[in-house]
């Protein structure tokens, strides 16, 4: 009877050489990914792996890279029109890589918004007003939105 061995040696075997090169290459990307794309793209875009094909035979075979990209659905659009710029800064920050081409995959993701924190508080004037104005939205969520905003609002106007 033969001993059972975990699966996980055997699968680090036969993949390591398939997938150290492939892993690298996305670890590259990933430490320069603010310097490719610009820290203002980056806040809703990040790779998220990179898809290898073999083309031809024998002598021929060439490997083609393509790299994943993450990106929120409403800002997609905006990512396509500038892949030839993508291309161009990575295979210059990255010119061994050999990414040939970019793949933008959607996804859902929450962006977090961050309200800033003003010292200057509301006149009692401003906080009845803004209370007389929310008074008849009962969802507390939205009530609780829509309050935040008149405050930046109101403070802005200062």
């Amino acid at each position: 009877m033969s001993s059972l061995r975990p699966i996980a040696r055997s699968v680090k075997q036969v993949t390591s050489k398939v997938c150290e090169k492939k892993f690298i290459s996305l670890g590259r990307v990933l430490a320069l990914w603010g310097d490719i794309i610009g820290e203002e793209i980056s806040a809703y875009a990040e790779p998220s792996g990179i898809k290898v094909r073999k083309v031809g035979r024998g002598k021929n075979q060439v490997f083609e890279k393509t790299l994943k990209i993450s990106v929120v659905p409403a800002q997609s659009m905006k990512l396509a029109y500038r892949k030839g710029m993508i291309l161009e800064r990575i295979n210059r920050l990255l010119p061994y890589e050999g990414i040939t081409d970019l793949e933008f995959v959607p996804v859902a993701r929450k962006i977090d918004v961050k309200i800033k924190k003003t010292e200057k508080d509301l006149s009692d004037n401003e906080k009845n007003y803004l209370s007389s104005v929310l008074d008849d939205i009962e969802d507390g969520e939205i009530k609780e939105r829509l309050l935040s905003m008149g405050q930046s609002m109101l403070h802005k106007e200062d």
